[in-house]
C-alpha cells in the first residue's frame, strides 16, 4: 500500500499527456478511420479489391516506380505549399497577428491543397467529368476564375512580399495550361505543359516559403521584444 502514492506521481505525468493531446488524439483518430472508410467504400463503389485502393500503384499496375516521377514532384511541391501556408497561418492566429496576413496565408494554403489533391487524383481530368458528365473545360473555367478572385483579392498581399517570384510562378502557370502559341518554340517538346507547370511550382513554393519565414521571423522578434 505504501507504494501507491509513488506509482501515482510516475503515472500523473502520462495522464496529463493524455488530458493535453486528447483533442489530437479524437482528431487523429478520425481523421485514420475516415481515410480507411473512404478506401473501403471507394473499392466498394468500383469493384475494386482494397488491396488495389491500399497499396502504391506501382506495385497494384505492374510499371517502374519512376515513372510519373515528375508529376508526383509536383504534387508535393503542392502539398510542401500548402503546409507552409496553413503552418504559417497557425503561428500567426496564436501570436495574435491582424487578420489580413492571417487570410492570406489561409487562402493560399487552401488553394495549394486543393490543387495538389486534384492533381493527386486527377479530380477535375477524370473523376468529375466522367461523375458528373461535365467538359473538363467547365472546370479550367472555375479554376481560371478563382485564380483571378484570388489575385484580386490579395494583390496588395503579394506585392509586400517579394513579388517576382510570384509572377514567374504565374506566368509558368499559365503557359503550362495550353498556351505553347506564344512561346512557339516549345512545340518541338512533347511535354511542355508538363515542364512549365512543374516550374511554375517551383517559385510558388519558393515564393510562399519566404514569404512565410519573413513573417515567422518578424513575429519571433516582435515577441522578443515585447518580453
Amino acid at each position: 500500500m505504501t507504494d501507491l502514492p509513488k506509482i501515482g506521481r510516475k503515472l500523473s505525468p502520462f495522464f496529463e499527456q493524455i488530458k493535453n493531446i486528447f483533442p489530437t488524439l479524437l482528431i487523429s483518430g478520425a481523421i485514420a478511420i475516415g481515410g480507411a472508410s473512404v478506401t473501403v467504400l471507394t473499392a466498394n463503389l468500383t469493384g475494386n479489391p482494397i488491396w488495389r485502393l491500399a497499396k502504391d500503384p506501382a506495385q497494384v499496375v505492374g510499371y517502374e516506380p519512376y515513372i510519373g516521377m515528375l508529376s508526383n514532384w509536383a504534387v508535393l511541391l503542392w502539398f510542401a505549399s500548402a503546409v507552409i501556408c496553413l503552418f504559417t497561418e497557425i503561428v500567426l492566429r496564436k501570436s495574435g497577428a491582424a487578420p489580413r496576413p492571417r487570410l492570406f496565408f489561409l487562402a493560399s494554403g487552401i488553394l495549394s491543397l486543393t490543387i495538389a489533391l486534384d492533381d493527386l487524383f486527377l479530380f477535375h481530368d477524370v473523376i468529375l467529368p466522367n461523375t458528373l458528365g461535365i467538359r473538363e473545360s467547365f472546370f479550367y473555367l472555375i479554376y481560371l476564375v478563382t485564380i483571378i478572385l484570388y489575385v484580386l483579392v490579395f494583390l496588395r498581399d503579394i506585392h509586400q512580399k517579394e513579388y517576382i517570384l510570384f509572377w514567374i510562378s504565374f506566368l509558368l502557370l499559365f503557359y503550362s495550361r495550353g498556351y505553347p502559341f506564344l512561346l512557339p518554340f516549345l512545340r518541338e517538346y512533347k511535354t511542355p505543359g508538363d515542364m512549365l507547370k512543374y516550374f511554375g511550382i517551383v517559385f510558388w513554393l519558393a515564393f510562399f516559403y519566404r514569404a512565410a519565414s519573413q513573417e515567422i521571423v518578424s513575429v519571433i522578434r516582435r515577441d522578443t521584444s515585447s518580453s
